[in-house]
């Protein structure tokens, strides 16, 4: 999630508590508090609404259908930043050939810098029942966990 960035949460800032925040992780702060990259996160964040989800979901099931991506490592360091990610698996389906040419506008003009290639042109073959299967084994760890 690009440090943190595509979550949105440097928009204002760097947040306490947060990675750009950590001692030693400072070489982030300009990359992730850049206001062109941040904008290109709010139009971002724009299409996550419309699809009912976070940046952070809508951006880690973009991930996971991608044909040649067998995990998806969110890098999640609070069990709710988990739980959370957990819900891009609801958000699969939702990214259609129409959403995939509107998130690829966004990139290429206004976020080169995230571009992962033509984003129309991926497919869901695949990787969807990888991840799909790795999210219910944690989910269900998480449930197990906290009764």
């Amino acid at each position: 999630l690009a440090s943190g960035l595509l979550t949105g949460k440097y928009r204002a800032g760097v947040p306490a508590g947060s990675r750009g925040a950590l001692q030693g992780m400072g070489f982030l702060v300009d990359g992730l508090t850049d206001a062109a990259k941040n904008a290109a996160v709010a139009q971002l964040e724009g299409i996550a609404e419309e699809l009912g989800c976070s940046v952070a979901q809508r951006a880690i099931a973009l991930v996971a259908r991608q044909p040649q991506v067998s995990t998806v490592i969110t890098g999640a360091s609070r069990l709710e930043q988990l739980r959370s990610n957990l819900g891009a698996l609801d958000v699969i389906d939702q990214l259609t050939p129409q959403v995939l040419v509107r998130i690829d506008a966004i990139w290429r003009t206004e976020a080169p810098f995230l571009s992962l290639g033509k984003l129309s042109n991926f497919s869901d073959t695949g990787s969807k029942r990888t991840i799909a299967l790795a999210m219910k084994s944690v989910s269900q760890t998480l449930s197990l966990s906290s009764t």
